[in-house]
């Protein structure tokens, strides 16, 4: 990170899970928020988080890095909560606001050559973007039940504005930078526990999204569907044929009806070159449909 001419290294994530003895010093049983100059000493003393299954995510924020911006989930089985919090470059804590539930994760990505940090909560289905005063204004996602854990943000279609790349169960999402307009790939037979995700460029193409679970690989290419506007008339369409097949069977009744009670048969008039229509009973009906 540069700031103020000074290069820092922030780490971005850090789980407390638990594994170690909490005696030794900066212990998996806390999460931390640390630091380092480019001596590789701690910029400010880390920052501890204690709770097990504690996650902490952490990016440079602010136009010149002039911050550090965190979010934390906490894991006590007691209270699920998270904490979105503003920290300086001292490691001293500015703002910090509570969040509702646990499943919440903090995004950074570069668009038109400025950073956007976006805050989401894909189970619940609602994101925010987020300003220097941490003002929280919460959308709807048109998709919930998320991983909470797994985005990715890629130009897929060469238009100069990111789109962005979730996982729900066995199947791939894509939104907009929106999170709108949602495109769900179903990749039943793929092994998501050690999943990798790249962006391959083709030329003037547009790009293709490449994945690989285990010993399956897929490319994929997001681009414009021409028959998406039909999706719109779909239910007309269905209206019309269901129209269309009752207006049928009322005139194949009036038709029945009419054959079943006369029958007009073609005869022609002595001395005439024209048939006319003489009206006679006839049965069967079939003998009168022939005619």
């Amino acid at each position: 990170v540069e700031y103020h001419h000074a290069p820092k290294i922030l780490l971005t994530g850090s789980v407390a899970l638990a594994n170690a003895s909490g005696k030794r010093y900066y212990s998996d049983n806390d999460a931390w928020l640390m630091a380092f100059d480019r001596t590789l000493n701690f910029a400010f003393p880390p920052v501890p988080f204690t709770g097990r299954s504690t996650e902490l995510r952490a990016f440079p924020f602010g136009p010149a890095n002039e911050y550090i911006i965190s979010l934390i989930n906490y894991g006590d089985k007691t209270k699920e909560f998270a904490l979105l919090m503003l920290f300086n470059w001292k490691g001293e804590k500015l703002i910090q606001k509570e969040l509702e539930g646990r499943n919440w994760n903090l995004v950074q990505y570069r668009e038109h050559g400025r950073k956007c940090t976006v805050l989401l909560n894909p189970v619940k289905g609602v994101w925010s973007k987020i300003n220097q005063n941490l003002q929280i204004d919460l959308r709807k996602m048109p998709v919930k039940n998320l991983k909470y854990d797994s985005f990715y943000a890629f130009d897929l279609d060469k238009n100069f504005e990111k789109e962005f790349i979730l996982r729900k169960n066995h199947s791939l999402v894509i939104l907009r930078n929106t999170f709108d307009d949602p495109v769900v790939v179903p990749l039943p037979n793929m092994d998501w526990s050690n999943t990798h995700i790249s962006l391959c460029k083709n030329g003037e193409q547009p790009p293709e999204l490449y994945l690989q679970g285990g010993n399956k690989k897929f490319f994929l290419r997001y681009a414009y569907n021409p028959l998406y506007p039909l999706a719109f008339t779909r239910p007309i369409y269905c209206l019309c044929v269901v129209l269309s097949f009752v207006a049928g069977r009322f005139l194949s009744l009036r038709l029945y009806h009419r054959l079943s009670k006369s029958n007009y048969r073609i005869a022609k008039k002595p001395g005439s070159r024209h048939p006319y229509f003489g009206c006679k009973r006839e049965n069967p009906l079939h003998e009168s449909c022939h005619h």
